[in-house]
């Protein structure tokens, strides 16, 4: 994968990725699970890119994504020029197109997580105040 979440952009994209798999207690493979939604969204991430797909497929079988966070997902990629796409040039894009970058950044974003969400780093875990 060659996205960069970065800046502005790589932000909202994060933000659509946890708006979508706040649905993950509705999927066929969690629903009947005991598991709670902190170690749902880890096995989540622990899961091979195969496995997430179908995951995903799932979750957007239960759920109705935004064009809003559609057009988010997609914002992180370039075009074949190797402009950033944006509302305006993605409406350009076929529905196997967009599907693709969907997915493309929503497995990024589950790679991020394992950083950004998952296992707090020492910045988030240790205050300045703490004896």
């Amino acid at each position: 994968m060659s996205i960069e979440l970065k800046g502005i952009r790589g932000f909202a994209c994060y933000q659509a990725y946890l708006s979508t798999i706040y649905f993950l207690p509705l999927t066929k493979t969690y629903r009947e699970s005991e598991m709670d939604r902190f170690a749902m969204q880890h096995d989540f991430a622990e899961s091979s890119p195969d496995r997430k797909k179908g995951i995903l497929v799932e979750i957007l079988g239960v759920s109705t994504m935004s064009e809003r966070d559609v057009v988010r997902l997609i914002c992180v990629h370039k075009d074949p020029n190797g402009i950033d796409y944006s509302e305006a040039n993605a409406s350009n894009l076929g529905v196997d197109k967009m599907i693709d970058l969907v997915f493309e950044s929503l497995l990024a974003c589950s790679e991020a997580s394992k950083t950004l969400f998952f296992y707090p780093t020492q910045s988030l875990t240790a205050s300045k105040n703490t004896p």
